[in-house]
């Protein structure tokens, strides 16, 4: 888990959504924006749909799994040349590979569905920032 100054509080997300700077890839969309000059750190908060599951156990699993895999990006790759405030969110339009998943309950099939979706959003989400610099 983040720590509790790298992650957003319920106004920054307000403002990231009001703010309409949006990326989307695969599973993930991404509302993000540059990180005040003073804070040398990432903030980051995930939002899981109740389309995904009403059960909150569910939903809190797969939350786990998205913040342990950006953890372990952020700490292997150094790609990072400014600070972001990210807000991520499933693609409600994108979700039927990932029920069907849950619906069969393979806890290492959703494992490495997740982590690779999350891979691909973000590897993509710096690339989309390097060309944008």
């Amino acid at each position: 888990m983040f720590k509790t100054r790298e992650r957003l509080q319920w106004k920054d997300v307000r403002f990231l959504t009001k703010k309409r700077q949006v990326f989307s890839q695969g599973l993930l969309t991404i509302f993000y924006v540059e990180q005040y000059s003073n804070r040398k750190f990432h903030q980051f908060s995930f939002h899981i749909p109740l389309l995904v599951s009403k059960r909150a156990v569910v939903r809190h699993k797969v939350k786990r799994i998205l913040i342990n895999s950006l953890e372990k990006q952020i700490s292997t790759l150094n790609f990072w040349w400014k600070y972001y405030k990210c807000y991520i969110t499933l693609h409600k339009m994108r979700l039927q590979q990932l029920l069907e998943i849950l619906a069969k309950k393979n806890s290492n099939q959703l494992i490495s569905y997740l982590e690779n979706e999350n891979t691909k959003a973000f590897t993509s989400f710096c690339q989309f920032l390097w060309k944008k610099h």
